[in-house]
Formats: structure tokens, C-alpha cells, sequence
């Protein structure tokens, strides 16, 4: 009787973590959730009865393919078929979902173009290594923290370094260098850090989330935009 029990309250557990997926899956994808229809990926997952089981293994190793195809699908974009990228498509891949105005871009551009260097392509496979910097963006400010609390600009070595222990690995010292450029509006060779977390980080949340102008009034982000216009009008 006991024995019953237990494969009732599996099978319960099971059924609310297959209902939970479910959800994750449509929010993660913009499934309408009205549909009570199953979905290839569903039926990919569970089979066609709905009662095939997926393990953790599985889900994680689905879950990066995707992720790779999809930053494959925006490098091919812009590469054009070659197999790299120039710091002015690196460029604008970063700007192109923020929340910037035509000019604030256009003048980061302007200052990439000035020091475009073509020998210094971006492949793949560096881009990849940026996207996971991106990703593990938390433990990137962990390892920040106790330099940012000093008040000191930041170095491009002291940027790699907290690259080096948040990630396990270097970034190419080509794309922070880059990094410096985009976010550095005084030309003073530090990096305006606290900008470069929010645009970053609205880069990497742009499929979970609506842009709302009323929350960032007053926000890093505005002071930044602020400080690229004020820039402008001195070079006009």
C-alpha cells in the first residue's frame, strides 16, 4: 500500500515538473500560453504520449546547442559569410539592442571607425568567449566589487584580471580594448563601468523583458547618454 503511495506522488511530482517546463518553455520562446497544444519541442522532450522522461543532462546540453545556434545565426549576420568580424560589426551588434539614440551611437561608431585596425578581425569562436563573459556577468561584478568601492578608474589589466578569476579564462585583449573604447566617453583610457554593466546586461535580458523608459529616469544609463551628448556638442 505504501509502495502505491510513493508511485502516486512520483508520478505527481513528475506531472508538475513537466507542467513547470512547460511554462519555462513558453515564456523562455513567447509560446502563447492559451494554447494548450503540444509543441514539436514538447513532443521532443517528453514523446508524443507526453511521458517520455528528461534529465538535467539532456535539458543543459539542448539548452547550449541552442544558445550557440543562436549566436552563430547574429555572427553570420554580420560576418557576411567570412569567417570574422570587424570591430565596427562587433560594434554595432553590442549597440544594436540598447537603448541609445541615433546620435549617442553614431558617435561611438565614429570613434571605433577612427581606430579601426582590419588585422584585428573578431572570429567566432572570441565572440562566443564574449557572450559567455556576458552571461556571467553576476560574477564578474562580485570580482569588481572591492576595486569599485576604492573609487580607482579602471585599467584595462585590472578589467582582464577580474575576467581571469570570475570566468576561468582571458577575453582577447583586442575586444576589451574595444570594450574601453565603446564605453570610455572622456577618452581618459578607463572604462565607465557602471554604464557598460547596464547596457550589457540589457543586452543579455533583451528576450526576457520589455524596455520600460520610465524605470531607467536618473539610472547610470541616462547619465551615460547624457555625458555622449555633452561630449558631442564640444567636438560639433
Amino acid at each position: 500500500m505504501g509502495e502505491k503511495r510513493m508511485i502516486r506522488r512520483q508520478s505527481k511530482t513528475d506531472s508538475s515538473l513537466k507542467s513547470n517546463l512547460t511554462q519555462n518553455l513558453n515564456n523562455y520562446f513567447n509560446f502563447d500560453n492559451s494554447e494548450q497544444t503540444n509543441t514539436t519541442l514538447l513532443i521532443h522532450f517528453f514523446g508524443k504520449n507526453g511521458r517520455d522522461t528528461l534529465n538535467y543532462t539532456e535539458l543543459k546540453r539542448f539548452m547550449e546547442n541552442l544558445q550557440i545556434e543562436i549566436l552563430e545565426i547574429e555572427f553570420n549576420k554580420y560576418s557576411c559569410g567570412f569567417k570574422t568580424i570587424s570591430d565596427l560589426n562587433f560594434t554595432e551588434m553590442l549597440l544594436r539592442y540598447t537603448d541609445f539614440d541615433y546620435d549617442t551611437k553614431k558617435f561611438i561608431l565614429k570613434k571605433v571607425k577612427k581606430h579601426h585596425d582590419q588585422q584585428n578581425a573578431i572570429t567566432f569562436e572570441q565572440f562566443k568567449h564574449f557572450s559567455t563573459f556576458l552571461q556571467n556577468l553576476q560574477e564578474f561584478s562580485i570580482a569588481m566589487r572591492f576595486h569599485r568601492l576604492s573609487n580607482k578608474p579602471i585599467s584595462q589589466t585590472e578589467f582582464q584580471r577580474a575576467v581571469k578569476i570570475s570566468m576561468g579564462f582571458e577575453l582577447e585583449s583586442h575586444i576589451i580594448a574595444l570594450i574601453f573604447r565603446i564605453f570610455d566617453v572622456d577618452d581618459d583610457q578607463h572604462l565607465s563601468y557602471d554604464e557598460f554593466i547596464t547596457v550589457m546586461k540589457d543586452r543579455c535580458y533583451r528576450n526576457f523583458r520589455t524596455y520600460d523608459d520610465s524605470k531607467v529616469s536618473n539610472s547610470k544609463f541616462d547619465q551615460f547618454k547624457c555625458c555622449v551628448r555633452k561630449r558631442l556638442k564640444t567636438i560639433r
